[in-house]
């Protein structure tokens, strides 16, 4: 007897990674769902869960938005939802972009 295989967004998933788009499903923007339960439903380390979100958002198209302020996870449903997510994503981004180039400026090569 074949295993049925599980499917988001028409694109195969494991049953670990269904079980967590599921829970995230459940958050909202106001109210994520957290890492540390995220961690201790399915029995992953922070960076294992991290791994199974960065595939869900890559490998099936899902949506998935993060909170710094309320530290966790939810769908994005709507602009707002996207503005929170992006925006300290793109500060990080510039910030670690100066970064790069201040260390660049001060490397004086072989002297």
């Amino acid at each position: 007897m074949k295993k049925e295989q599980k499917l988001l967004n028409n694109l195969p998933v494991d049953n670990l990674s269904k079980i967590i788009y599921d829970l995230i499903r459940s958050g909202r923007r106001e109210k994520p769902v957290s890492t540390e339960h995220l961690m201790k439903v399915t029995n992953l380390s922070r960076r294992e869960l991290r791994r199974k979100i960065t595939n869900l958002i890559f490998n099936n198209n899902v949506p998935i938005g993060t909170s710094r302020r309320r530290g966790g996870y939810y769908i994005i449903r709507d602009d707002e939802d996207l503005r929170e997510t992006v925006m300290p994503l793109q500060s990080q981004i510039n910030e670690e972009l100066r970064r790069i180039n201040r260390i660049k400026d001060n490397y004086k090569g072989d002297e």
